[in-house]
């Protein structure tokens, strides 16, 4: 269990490919196939709609009383706080033939990754905050994706993307800037705005799980 505070989004293979990390860790990459990554960036969003429901509720207030911390010292209080969330739980209930899945739980959303779509098994869990901002990213990703598919099985082009990101630098690239802390208050604000506007979101029954 990671609590991802970098992510990377790439087009390998023919593969949607995430690599991740928490504030510590080197990466761990998550490689999707093209042919199936459409449907997980739909399951995505809506489950990105679920967390946010407990996300602006529990979260925020809870990183809020943290004071202002450098973003490291939040981020591994956050790892701190959702070792005791139940995830192990959550993660229990997925069908043990699934090879990739998606958990909500505590205010957040885990991508679940067993191999060959991980080189281990991976529960990465993203702030519903995080997945929004790298969505665009991950949309066009799969497209190009789905262009460059070819014949080649599944498998063989993730083991590919799996030995192709394991060589790869893991740094920020010199021309980037964090936002400024008024950009990202900005952003926040507008994010929570948007979520006051729209209907409550209610999961399907058959996606609730009994914890």
């Amino acid at each position: 269990m990671l609590v991802v505070d970098r992510a990377e989004v790439r087009s390998l293979e023919g593969c949607l490919t995430l690599r991740v990390s928490d504030v510590d860790s080197d990466p761990t990459s998550i490689v999707v196939p093209g042919e199936s990554a459409l449907g997980l960036l739909g399951n995505i969003r809506e489950a990105v709609l679920n967390a946010e429901e407990q996300y602006w509720r529990v979260v925020v207030p809870y990183i809020k009383q943290l004071g202002a911390p450098s973003p490291d010292a939040v981020a591994r209080a956050m790892s701190k706080w959702h070792r005791a969330q139940g995830w192990e739980r959550a993660a229990k209930h997925v069908p043990p033939d699934d090879t990739m899945f998606l958990l909500t739980n505590a205010g957040h959303v885990a991508i679940g990754a067993l191999p060959p779509a991980s080189l281990h098994p991976v529960l990465a869990i993203f702030d519903p905050l995080q997945l929004r901002r790298i969505s665009q990213g991950m949309e066009a990703a799969t497209h190009q994706a789905l262009q460059e598919m070819g014949s080649r099985p599944w498998l063989m082009r993730a083991l590919a993307a799996h030995e192709f990101l394991a060589v790869q630098p893991w740094r920020q690239p010199d021309t980037y800037q964090d936002p400024s802390l008024a950009e990202a208050a900005a952003w926040m604000k507008a994010q929570y705005t948007e979520h006051l506007r729209r209907a409550p979101y209610i999961p399907r029954a058959e996606n609730i799980l009994p914890l």
